[in-house]
């Protein structure tokens, strides 16, 4: 990943996001190790051009997560997305959007749907 161009690491970080809302079931999860890598990488760029607007690393980071919690999260995946966030650095704000997010998706589970 450390050397592809700043544009490929947002396409990939894209289509992550698209496979994160079209995932349905824990076999389908291999943006799980791969985006919280791109957006490390990302998020310590100076200034990233995303399509056309100029934006620091970090606020990128922060509107990817935003675009994380308003995706559609299957109940089947809700186990890799919390263990694929706790490799995004992420402050106090963002971490409460995540929580909040996972959590309203574990209430509508059955108590058997839970991994231990």
């Amino acid at each position: 990943l450390d050397r592809l161009t700043t544009p490929n690491l947002i396409r990939l970080c894209d289509l992550c996001i698209d496979y994160v809302s079209k995932s349905c079931s824990a076999q389908q999860t291999g943006w799980k190790d791969l985006l919280p890598k791109i957006l490390t990488l990302l998020s310590k760029k100076e200034e990233i051009d995303h399509y056309g607007t100029d934006i620091s690393g970090e606020n990128y980071k922060k509107q990817i997560i935003v675009a994380l919690c308003q995706a559609k999260w299957h109940s089947d995946i809700l186990t890799s997305l919390g263990s694929m966030f706790i490799h995004i650095p992420m402050n106090e704000e963002e971490h409460a959007k995540v929580v909040s997010k996972l959590c309203s998706g574990l209430e509508k589970l059955e108590p058997n749907a839970v991994s231990p």
